[in-house]
């Protein structure tokens, strides 16, 4: 049976957000852009990150802590960026605060052997 469940961690600026979710390909999907915010309000609270290593630190406690409880995340950890993209009432640090371009390199797309 499928679980159809992922941890995403959700870059939106210059901050990253971190939930346990179902059905992610909400966040992919450009069609309805009003469905994409409700989305985001319901499932990402106001605790944000500044780094991707401190997302992905709370993306994997928040793995081991579902697992070791016997719990499945079907789709493991997910890094998901919005661009263009604002949601209105989700505080934002400071312009200062901002961290600068991370390189995602050590996060490897997964690799098909289809092609």
């Amino acid at each position: 049976m499928s679980a159809d469940n992922t941890i995403v961690v959700l870059r939106q600026g210059p901050v990253y957000r971190v939930a346990h979710v179902q059905n992610a390909e909400v966040l992919c999907d450009d069609s309805n852009i009003e469905a994409k915010k409700e989305y985001i309000r319901a499932n990402f609270g106001k605790k944000s990150y500044k780094t991707l290593a401190e997302a992905m630190l709370a993306a994997a406690n928040k793995l081991l802590g579902i697992t070791s409880r016997g719990g499945y995340v079907e789709y493991g950890i997910q890094i998901i960026q919005l661009r263009g993209f604002k949601l209105v009432g989700v505080p934002r640090p400071k312009a200062d605060d901002a961290p600068v371009d991370e390189d995602l390199s050590e996060f490897p797309e997964e690799q098909s052997d289809l092609s």
